[in-house]
């Protein structure tokens, strides 16, 4: 997820951690670090355990060989927003398709959820990608669903450039075959169209986007999907310029 800094912040997410985890702001007028307050909610993944002799979670939600959990996956739809000027959280309108591994940005007034995967945390049979476009009203506090994006993809990364957003790279897998995107899909909120620009040279998901100026920078990820094996960390650096 490309991003800049908006005031209030809103976190939209995901699923749900068992760990104690902080959430930090960098300060880059400063070039350090500063500690505030914790979100309401610990938006990664928790594993809840099951009672003795309870029936195995559905398909989608075990976890893979080799992995020890406990139990089901909890999805959130949860959002929350930090308030800069006060150092508190509050809690929005639920986004109405619970999902981890989405990408988020805004453009003009407006959140955008689009993508990522649900049934598990995990991917490699044990989730489905989906193609949700979700868009959040900042000032309504209200959600409506959007034209889906035309790749159902997870693991992607995002940037928002003249009005228009551009979703780059992924993962999925398809029975018994994982692989990893070059897609670059954009959308265009104004007329609620999407279209086909140019791929990414390196496929990849997990990647970080960035957008200065009026180029896109994508920065490193992982080539081959989660659950397709040891993961493949690449330290590319490629632009796109529309």
């Amino acid at each position: 997820m490309g991003a800049t800094r908006q005031k209030p912040l809103h976190g939209a997410e995901g699923f749900q951690c068992c760990c104690a985890l902080r959430r930090q702001l960098h300060e880059t007028d400063k070039w350090g670090w500063s500690l505030l307050l914790c979100m309401g909610l610990i938006l990664c993944f928790r594993s809840i355990p099951l009672p003795s002799g309870s029936d195995p979670p559905p398909q989608g939600m075990q976890l893979p060989d080799g992995l020890v959990g406990g139990g089901p996956v909890d999805l959130y739809g949860t959002l929350e927003v930090f308030d800069i000027d006060t150092n508190a959280w509050s809690k929005l309108a639920p986004m109405p398709t619970p999902r981890n591994h989405h990408s988020i940005t805004y453009v003009d007034g407006k959140l955008y959820a689009i993508g990522g995967r649900v049934g598990s945390c995990y991917s490699g049979g044990w989730s489905s990608n989906v193609w949700m476009n979700e868009s959040y009203d900042i000032a309504t506090n209200t959600w409506a669903t959007r034209a889906p994006m035309p790749t159902a993809r997870s693991g992607t990364g995002i940037a928002a450039l003249e009005g228009k957003i551009y979703v780059l790279g992924g993962e999925g897998w398809v029975d018994d075959f994982g692989g990893v995107f070059r897609a670059n899909e954009v959308y265009d909120p104004s007329t609620n169209t999407w279209s086909r620009a140019a791929r990414m040279i390196t496929p990849r998901h997990g990647f970080a986007v960035a957008q200065v100026g009026k180029t896109i920078y994508a920065v490193s990820g992982v080539n081959n999907a989660g659950g397709a094996g040891t993961l493949s960390v690449v330290p590319v650096n490629e632009i796109y310029e529309p």
